[in-house]
């Protein structure tokens, strides 16, 4: 406390004026409101004391350097030590103000936003619920196929090796999507069942499965495809896109004469075969 107080009094050298009471504090808070730009979002609130306790430091610096550059200029006389030493403190004061600035914005910005892709992604989750059953067998799917379902299943899959079933219960969606979880049941080995409704895209899922299964009261519907836009997208070849699923059901053993029939029915409406026609037809598997 006594050097702390020759110092306040002027009663040390300039050099250590400057360097030991100056320059290493201003180092040791420099250091911290480095730190706490790691924060994930400071509180203002927080930070004011601080800033105020940070001001009232500068200010006794300042009034200690004052008072040394009297006593060196009444005992050397040169004012390039005492020029120099001002010049620091003008630096150090800026440099000061910047960090603060910085931290004191960072404390006033809002959390960030979600991003877009994450709010595309949480929106696309929304249309559809996929959970694993309490048997751990079956990977219950009620909703929209949109995109990120293979992905969302593919995890699930590998988290929960026990799952031999995938239930379903959709209006359809997005045919690539529906394309891509194909695979991966396909791969897995794993059987499908509906539980209400299975039309369009989901159709295409169901029949990956072996073995295929209605419940009670369970369809499944088939129309021509559509895209969302109308069939205006020169990139988008509607027929070749029903011809390779054709393929792919008649890989699955789905006779003939149900295959020239998948497409019979406009996009704006559904056909759902009788559960008859579906066993005789190898759409589903004979009870």
């Amino acid at each position: 406390m006594s050097r702390i107080r020759a110092f306040l009094e002027g009663k040390l050298p300039l050099a250590q004026s400057m360097f030991v009471f100056i320059v290493a504090p201003r180092g040791v808070i420099w250091l911290g409101l480095w730190l706490v730009g790691f924060w994930p979002y400071p509180l203002i609130w927080a930070l004011l004391p601080f800033l105020a306790a940070d001001l009232v430091v500068f200010l006794l610096q300042l009034t200690g350097f004052n008072r040394a550059t009297e006593t060196h200029l009444r005992s050397h006389g040169s004012m390039s030590a005492v020029w120099g030493g001002y010049l620091a403190l003008l630096f150090i004061a800026g440099f000061s103000f910047t960090l603060w600035w910085g931290v004191i914005l960072a404390a006033l910005t809002p959390p960030e936003l979600e991003s877009y892709a994450d709010q595309e992604e949480r929106l696309r989750r929304e249309t559809y619920s996929l959970t694993v059953a309490e048997n751990g067998r079956d990977l219950v799917f009620a909703g929209e196929i949109t995109f990120g379902l293979t992905k969302r299943i593919r995890a699930l899959l590998d988290e929960t090796p026990s799952i031999e079933t995938l239930v379903l219960t959709s209006p359809g969606g997005h045919i690539y999507e529906a394309r891509g979880v194909a695979r991966l049941i396909l791969k897995a080995g794993l059987g499908t069942r509906v539980v209400s409704d299975c039309s369009s895209a989901c159709t295409l899922i169901f029949i990956a499965g072996t073995p295929r299964a209605l419940s009670p009261d369970a369809r499944l519907g088939f129309h021509q495809y559509a895209v969302l836009f109308g069939n205006t997208l020169p990139s988008v070849d509607i027929a070749r896109e029903q011809a390779k699923d054709v393929e792919f059901f008649r890989n699955q053993g789905v006779s003939p004469v149900f295959l020239g029939r998948m497409f019979e029915q406009s996009s704006d409406g559904l056909w759902y075969p009788p559960n008859d026609l579906l066993i005789s037809a190898g759409v589903i598997s004979a009870p």
